[in-house]
């Protein structure tokens, strides 16, 4: 018996090999998805012709460079796909200078099935000839998709054919993130996988090509230009070179920036476009200053995100270490009108946030040039009187002149002026709003300092005026609001 057990499982180790080795040659068609990769099937038109595929006749959709074959007979679908096809492709191959993936004489077919087909969403093809691919095809299963969903979905995998018939070397699957950007806005499945990922504590950017991925190419693009895009994967198809090395050659040539300070950046801007949910990473003032903000290198396309939501005002000094990463602090306040700030850390470096008027904190680190096995706790202490103390305030009407706000504080520092906003009730009920107005003031003082502002216009029967300090980081604490009627 126990012979017969080893003869078994020498059997099916034969047989893996054998599957390893028929599948090895496939290794560099690996198709990334998100939160995974799925491996090409060795016929790769096997899904195209099932017998469970009942395809229709092929309809011609950019002349004879791209044939629709859909399992519905659906016109007002065809001339949807046809106008958004036409319309990228201008796009890509005209302004933007892609070359087209396939030859003239052999095009490229997209399939899209309408019953349950296995969830796919694949390029496939037999093959290259130099920079053209051979037998390409796009597979869709468009069964649980609307005709926009499905319309959106080939644009996408039409970009990845454009990407991929570069032959650039791509071992971290840029070419999904690109292709996601270069097909347009995003779908509401990105959006939504964007704000599932962002809420957690340590976030694999290559995890998520299609959603983070795209964010992050983006970045990119913002810095260096979107023909920068196009060039990097010229460059590394020609050099053998990996896209993402390419991208990081060509953005210092650009901008001078590293691929560390792109990734801080994008992270940055993840938190600033979006508020995921704070729960997974959150944070006590506790924990802040116990040194549970760990601040050391992440690996690359990593990031580790933590939120600070504060229960009360005050402010926080944070001081990097000489070791960290680069990282910065999104602020977002209790005002949903104010758009959310960012200061950026980099080792060594100590910032001041004011707590006053803000919502919650979000902290990044990324990725650095190595990572470290150690903590490196950021230093975080409160920072009393920041950015101000001893607030006393006044305000009424000033004669003819309108209201007149006055107030003084005991003493200030890092003090770049104080904001104004202004919110009346128009006639039709609406509530109006204008501002900031910008009053300047020193940076610091240990006496005491008085303010004046008159509104001109401030005659309304009910105004409401609100001022925030400015401080020298760029960033907002809210100070006073006052609520006046007609004649006060």
């Amino acid at each position: 018996m126990l012979s017969r057990r080893r003869a078994d499982r020498r059997c099916k180790c034969l047989i893996a090999g054998a599957f390893l080795a028929a599948i090895g040659p496939l290794a560099g068609d690996l198709i990334a998805q998100e939160g995974g990769v799925s491996v090409q099937p060795l016929d790769p038109m096997a899904w195209e012709k099932s017998p469970y595929r009942q395809f229709g006749a092929a309809v011609p959709l950019l002349g004879e460079r791209v044939l629709l074959f859909d399992e519905a007979s659906d016109s007002a679908f065809s001339d949807a796909l046809s106008l958004r096809l036409r319309a990228l492709t201008e796009e890509l191959h005209g302004r933007q200078a892609w070359r087209w993936p396939v030859s003239a004489d052999a095009p490229l077919k997209v399939y899209v099935a309408r019953h349950a087909s296995g969830g796919v969403r694949e390029l496939v093809r037999s093959g290259f000839d130099r920079d053209k691919l051979i037998g390409a095809a796009l597979h869709l299963d468009a069964s649980a998709l609307d005709d926009e969903e499905a319309i959106a979905e080939v644009a996408r995998l039409y970009a990845l054919a454009v990407i991929s018939a570069y032959r650039a070397p791509d071992r971290n699957g840029l070419a999904e993130a690109a292709a996601s950007l270069l097909a347009g806005h995003p779908s509401p499945e990105e959006i939504e996988a964007v704000r599932i990922a962002a809420s957690a504590p340590e976030i694999d950017v290559l995890r998520h090509r299609r959603s983070l991925g795209r964010l992050y190419v983006e970045e990119f693009v913002r810095a260096a230009g979107i023909g920068a895009l196009r060039e990097s994967f010229e460059q590394a198809a020609a050099r053998g070179q990996d896209a993402h090395d390419a991208i990081a050659e060509t953005l210092e040539v650009v901008t001078g920036e590293t691929p560390s300070a792109l990734m801080v950046r994008f992270a940055a801007r993840l938190y600033t476009v979006g508020e995921p949910e704070a729960g997974p990473s959150r944070m006590s003032m506790d924990d802040l200053i116990a040194g549970a903000l760990d601040a050391r290198p992440t690996a690359p396309f990593a990031i580790r995100h933590r939120t600070f939501v504060p229960q009360d005002s005050g402010a926080l000094r944070v001081s990097w270490p000489d070791d960290a990463g680069p990282g910065a602090a999104v602020v977002r306040y209790r005002d949903a009108q104010l758009p959310a700030d960012v200061v950026f850390f980099a080792p060594g470096e100590s910032h001041a946030i004011a707590l006053a008027g803000v919502s919650r904190v979000d902290w990044v680190v990324a990725g650095g040039s190595a990572t470290a096995d150690l903590p490196a706790p950021a230093t975080v202490e409160p920072a009393d009187g920041y950015p101000f103390a001893g607030l006393s305030v006044q305000a009424g009407a000033a004669g003819g002149e309108g209201t007149r706000l006055t107030w003084s504080t005991a003493s200030h520092r890092g003090l770049a002026g104080w904001a104004v906003f202004r919110e009346e009730v128009a006639a039709d009920g609406r509530i109006l709003r204008s501002g900031p107005e910008i009053l300047p003031a020193t940076s610091e003082s240990q006496e005491s300092y008085g303010y004046a502002w008159v509104d001109l216009a401030g005659k309304n029967a009910f105004r409401r005026y609100t001022v925030w300090a400015v401080t020298e980081e760029g960033l907002f604490a809210r100070a006073f609001a006052v609520t006046l009627r007609a004649g006060e």
